[in-house]
């Protein structure tokens, strides 16, 4: 880190991407699944999808 700004970094990246996202599925250029799907492809990470694996055990 260079200095000290507001919010964490990956959250700063990550929400221009989400707003993107949600505007494509407004729009019905892409459902949700379509954009879960691709994120998944390329980042072997979902958007919203729930997986019970990354479920908090009590």
């Amino acid at each position: 880190m260079q200095r000290d700004v507001p919010g964490f970094v990956v959250n700063r990246v990550n929400l221009p991407s989400s707003i993107e996202a949600m505007r494509l599925v407004e729009e019905g250029v892409a459902t949700v699944e379509d954009i879960d799907l691709a994120l998944k492809l390329a980042t072997g990470r979902g958007w919203y999808t729930y997986d019970s694996k990354n479920e908090a055990k009590p």
